[in-house]
């Protein structure tokens, strides 16, 4: 499940602006999208969490910015999606923006507890929350079967590896879970705004252990290998007592499941591999180089039934491409789509 398009909609966006006594103009501007999700399944959360993790679409804390219509002093503040009627699938996304104001006079904390109406002596600010986010059931134990009493010789009470049916055939259709995963905000009040700092980390996946300490707010977090993965990055201008600075925010992703942020994706499949000098081919027979498959570039056959037809149905295979003996353990496969970096040098400036 997925959001697959995102298009403003036929609404377009509108906008309007008031001003004060004091010559202080505030703008405000709305804007909507259409959009598509892969499954009718689908649900708001999976529509709020692609605006949040797509950085061209609005979230609270971006500039304003609609087909060719752009302003850096107004930020989005909030975002709201519903779903069409009987739509399959379909939400609309509204988003509201408001201009940024001076905040004359206002003060601060400094980490120590001191007053200060300078913002770049801010204290930051750290907050921990947790979320469910849906991720596909690759390996799970089977609990057992209603009604009882089914009592299936390769399905039995205990079997762990993929979901497979009484057949020993893996589902077409991934089912999913929920779980939760730790967020960590850090918020930075700066001078200045840099995209070189925080760019090497998006979408990246830790290959170290890290910890964040920071003593003088009494907050330490040690995060083990592949459980991290950075999740945005988000700055606001703003100018307070005649000072500007940024505040930027940034969001780390911790889960505590085996291996992480890295997808545990079963061996399985219609063909077996027909590798030269290591495989056999449909009578038995060791696979020379010299084979018309080989010359022909065909390393791979489709698995046979007990009739001598291509099987129709996905099976497991042993890790070496051919079909998985009963009773063995089913093999998996680890791997990894995001860049895998070491997040102590990112820890080090939080």
């Amino acid at each position: 499940m997925a959001v697959t398009l995102v298009k403003p909609s036929s609404m377009g966006s509108s906008g309007n602006a008031s001003g004060t006594s004091g010559q202080t103009v505030k703008a405000s501007y709305r804007a909507s999208y259409r959009v598509t999700c892969s499954s009718a399944a689908d649900t708001i959360d999976e529509v709020l969490k692609h605006f949040r993790i797509t950085a061209s679409l609005p979230w609270p804390g971006r500039r304003f910015k609609f087909g060719n219509g752009f302003n850096a002093s107004v930020l989005c503040n909030d975002v709201q999606a519903d779903q069409v009627e009987k739509g399959d699938g379909q939400f609309v996304a509204t988003c509201k923006f408001e201009s940024l104001e001076p905040q004359e006079g206002s003060d601060g904390q400094t980490p120590d507890g001191q007053q200060t109406e300078n913002p770049l002596q801010f204290h930051d600010e750290i907050e921990v929350s947790y979320q469910s986010i849906s991720i596909p059931v690759e390996k799970a134990t089977l609990f057992g079967t209603d009604p009882l009493g089914i009592n299936n010789p390769i399905l039995q009470k205990g079997y762990q590896g993929p979901i497979i049916n009484s057949a020993g055939k893996p589902y077409q259709t991934a089912l999913e879970k929920e779980v939760r995963i730790k967020v960590l905000r850090i918020t930075k009040y700066s001078a200045g705004y840099s995209d070189s700092i925080f760019e090497p980390y998006m979408d990246a996946i830790n290959n170290d252990v890290f910890v964040i300490n920071k003593p003088q707010y009494n907050f330490s977090m040690r995060v083990n290998i592949y459980r991290c993965k950075f999740g945005n990055i988000g700055s606001s201008f703003g100018l307070t007592n005649g000072i500007k600075f940024y505040r930027s925010t940034v969001e780390l992703l911790i889960t505590k499941l085996p291996y992480g942020w890295l997808r545990l994706v079963p061996d399985m499949g219609r063909d077996r591999r027909q590798y030269p000098e290591l495989d056999k081919d449909d009578f038995g027979n060791t696979i020379s180089n010299d084979n018309v498959l080989v010359s022909r570039r065909q390393l791979s056959t489709s698995i046979k039934d007990e009739n001598g037809f291509p099987v129709q149905d996905p099976v497991l295979l042993d890790g070496n491409g051919q079909p998985l003996e009963k009773g063995k353990k089913p093999v998996f496969f680890i791997w990894h789509s995001e860049e895998l970096k070491p997040f102590a040098p990112l820890a080090a400036i939080l």
